[in-house]
């Protein structure tokens, strides 16, 4: 005579099927099956539409459990850090004698490379020895810690501000460099260093998976914290007397200091990533790495491994038979995708963030750093390009102003334009107007 309970199944039986007497009865025997089916979690999400209506999603088991794991990963991350001027200022501003010895090791190797560029001008030879100065600002970055070689990181993307030389130098700093293998929990066969966490190949016991697990540094959040501190410090001085800025130089802190900050926590990179996944990697050409959530927490994110060789190796890339113009075509489209299409869009693609795959895959790594394009700005872009491709001009004034004013989703306005143009291939101006 069977019976069932929410999650099992007891059949009452004679004594010729049992497989063991039932205790106090000599009559019957008790045998214990599992059912045959398990119970799976299912979820429901409910979002508004812009009609007003609501839509209703159900997710499929696997997937409501993998938004579970992600549930917990965010409440072991509950105690992220997040940027406050105000917090650090009450932090700091009681610590003057810590404040005080980094002022002075922050001013003696700028300062000391100042005085050189100084001479250099002086002497006539800062053509001479900029690929020179260039390897010394980099190491100077570097020994500076975390918070410089994340500056020096954004430089090495922007030649609009620095020379060839100081590109090359500076874009050493995205390199991962070799350190020594994890412990305990994982199988390392190497890893590398970045410069916010490690990054360690791993093998997870239980399943063999190869997987990428970055570990955030010890003591990360006091160094930059006591950085941001004083270099906003400074900023706040500039706005109050040097004229020839007109930008606010401490906005502009602030908002690197944000981005920074939400680099540090990894469940957040982790839901980054998720999210372009979502939205990108629906084309077979694009690779994002899926997210192992029962081993991601606030300062460990654990996820697929990739190999593959970067997008500036170019004969490596040749050597495994792939086509880099093919390569660059796919990065192309993604970044407008990502800049048209969702506005969503990966705000650090330096090329040690980006892999070519054996395959002819482009893989996106390091989702520590986003950011988003309102709609509005995302079709003033494109009435932007749809104009510069039949007249050859482009961000006038008046529609310039769509863009709701200087920068769009981080991007200058005049670097937009310029970057259009190379996509486009076509001759584009832009407005006097617009600085």
């Amino acid at each position: 005579m069977p019976f069932a309970t929410s999650h099992f199944r007891f059949d009452l039986t004679s004594k010729a099927n049992t497989v063991g007497p039932c205790k106090g009865h000599r009559s019957c025997e008790c045998k214990f099956t599992l059912p045959r089916w398990r119970p799976r979690a299912a979820l429901v999400e409910a979002r508004p539409k812009a009609n007003g209506s609501v839509a209703v999603q159900l997710f499929r088991a696997d997937r409501a459990e993998d938004l579970q794991a992600e549930a917990r990963a965010m409440a072991r991350a509950a105690n992220a850090s997040v940027y406050s001027p105000e917090l650090l200022s009450r932090k700091y501003g009681s610590r003057p004698i810590q404040a005080l010895h980094r002022t002075l090791e922050i001013v003696v190797a700028l300062g000391s490379f100042a005085f050189e560029l100084l001479l250099d001008q002086r002497y006539g030879t800062l053509d001479q020895y900029k690929r020179k100065r260039a390897a010394e600002l980099r190491r100077i970055f570097t020994r500076l810690g975390p918070t410089f070689v994340k500056l020096g990181q954004g430089l090495s993307t922007r030649p609009d501000i620095c020379s060839p030389e100081y590109l090359e130098e500076l874009s050493q700093l995205q390199e991962k460099r070799n350190v020594n293998s994890l412990e305990d929990n994982f199988s390392c066969d190497g890893g590398s260093s970045a410069s916010l966490g490690q990054v360690y190949k791993a093998q997870l016991k239980y399943s063999g998976q190869i997987v990428a697990v970055k570990v955030q540094r010890p003591g990360i959040e006091e160094a930059i914290g006591l950085d941001f501190y004083l270099v906003r410090g400074l900023g706040l001085l500039i706005n109050k007397y040097v004229d020839i800025i007109t930008s606010d130089v401490v906005a502009l802190i602030d908002e690197f200091a944000r981005r920074v900050y939400q680099e540090l926590n990894y469940v957040q990179e982790g839901q980054n990533a998720r999210r372009f996944r979502m939205l990108y990697a629906d084309k077979k050409d694009i690779l994002v790495p899926d997210i192992f959530w029962d081993y991601t927490s606030g300062k460990v994110l654990t996820m697929e491994w990739v190999d593959g060789v970067k997008l500036n190796e170019q004969d490596a890339i040749e050597r495994q038979g792939l086509k880099v113009l093919d390569l660059v075509n796919t990065g192309i489209q993604c970044s407008l995708r990502q800049l048209l299409e969702y506005g969503y869009f990966h705000a650090d693609p330096h090329p040690g963030n980006l892999l070519a795959t054996p395959d002819g895959k482009l893989a996106f790594l390091d989702f520590g750093m986003m950011s988003e394009t309102p709609e509005e700005a995302r079709s003033a872009i494109i009435g932007h390009v749809v104009h510069m491709k039949h007249n050859g001009q482009v961000l006038q004034q008046p529609k310039a102003r769509n863009l709701g004013g200087r920068v769009v989703g981080g991007i200058s306005q005049r670097l937009a334009a310029r970057l259009l143009q190379q996509v486009l291939r076509t001759p584009t101006t832009v407005s006097t107007s617009i600085s």
